[in-house]
């Protein structure tokens, strides 16, 4: 399957979130995930975004709201010095299924891209960003101009993905894997 790269936009709508985590430890490690407890939950999928809404703060007055996370996914019970987050995630448009998304939704489909004041970002089939242009990544030539680029050589995520974008087609994936979209897991 191939994929055309679009542009994504921000747009002025923020999905919110209440995430509990607790910084690793040995005595605290967890057996899911990256080996930290961790929990999030939406609160708003959509909602307007005032100017300086965007970003993350540590909450001390709502902490009663029973919509807070309460255990990670291995079951830890959160306790009250662990760590709190209300999260405002700018949310992006353009895709081709007309829906807006977060960069860090993995279901954001392929070829997605967009550009970071002179870096360009480009969302590959496993869910990940790939940035050609990257400080110390002078390996990849970009040619072309948006949408329509070329980059060389081939993209190579080990173990997650290897193509090529070519005359602004991201291409199969030459190890012969294939991505279900929306991601099943």
């Amino acid at each position: 399957m191939s994929w055309k790269l679009y542009p994504i936009e921000p747009t002025p709508f923020i999905r919110r979130v209440y995430r509990r985590f607790v910084f690793s430890s040995a005595e605290r490690s967890c057996p899911v995930g990256f080996g930290y407890h961790d929990k999030t939950v939406v609160i708003e999928d959509r909602s307007w975004c005032g100017d300086g809404e965007e970003g993350s703060t540590l909450p001390d007055e709502n902490q009663t709201d029973p919509r807070w996370p309460s255990h990670c996914a291995c079951g830890y019970m959160f306790q009250l010095e662990d760590q709190w987050q209300d999260n405002r995630i700018r949310l992006w448009s353009g895709a081709p299924d007309g829906r807006e998304y977060a960069l860090s939704d993995k279901t954001l489909p392929p070829g997605a891209y967009r550009k970071d004041e002179s870096l360009l970002y480009i969302r590959m089939p496993d869910g990940e960003d790939f940035c050609p242009n990257f400080p110390g990544r002078e390996k990849w030539s970009v040619t072309g101009e948006l949408p329509l680029i070329t980059i060389a050589p081939s993209i190579h995520a080990v173990g997650t993905y290897h193509g090529a974008i070519v005359c602004g087609v991201l291409g199969d994936d030459v190890d012969h894997r294939k991505f279900a979209f929306p991601p099943t897991a």
